[in-house]
């Protein structure tokens, strides 16, 4: 998939982009909405599944999660790219970099709500190698604060709403029982 991707012209890599924010967001409203109507969600689309968590359209929480870690890199270089070509077009690219901000700090708190150990500690790994990509765009200034925002801004939002969910499957310890017994 990767390399059919690279194949394609930059329109259609956008358009993309777009088509995967578009279902990355769906899923998000989807598990916030699960969230809300708790255990007996008619929104919960499988018998089988973690009936307490967001999961979104999939039956697993760590499912979700690697959908939120994967793209999560992915919408901090779109907003930084937005933001280090803020001179042209500047209104239309500054409610784009706030949109990415917004969606940046959307799905850590999506990723936090889901209570997924992997998922939490791969998305601090992609983080991390955004920082990198981010890093690797010519400087421009007010860009450290731009991403210093960004995780700022989520880090609260993860405390305020899923720091308690969190704690609890971190009391439980790396691995569970029955996986140890399987």
């Amino acid at each position: 998939v990767f390399i059919a991707v690279l194949q394609l012209p930059n329109h259609y890599r956008y358009r993309l982009l777009i088509v995967l924010a578009v279902i990355v967001a769906l899923n998000i409203f989807l598990g916030f909405a699960q969230l809300a109507q708790g255990k007996e969600s008619a929104l919960r689309f499988y018998a089988v599944t973690n009936a307490t968590q967001a999961v979104g359209f999939f039956a697993n929480r760590n499912h979700f999660a690697s959908l939120l870690m994967m793209c999560l890199p992915l919408v901090l270089a779109a907003t930084a790219w937005c933001f280090n070509q803020r001179d042209q077009f500047r209104q239309h690219r500054s409610a784009l970099v706030i949109t990415g901000i917004l969606f940046s700090v959307l799905m850590i708190l999506a990723i936090a709500v889901s209570r997924s150990r992997a998922g939490l500690m791969l998305a601090m790994v992609g983080v991390l190698f955004s920082v990198l990509a981010i890093f690797a765009l010519p400087h421009r200034q007010g860009m450290k604060r731009l991403l210093s925002a960004v995780m700022i801004l989520g880090v609260i939002a993860a405390i305020q709403f899923g720091f308690f969910g969190i704690s609890q499957r971190f009391e439980q310890g790396v691995v569970d029982t029955t996986r140890a017994q399987m």
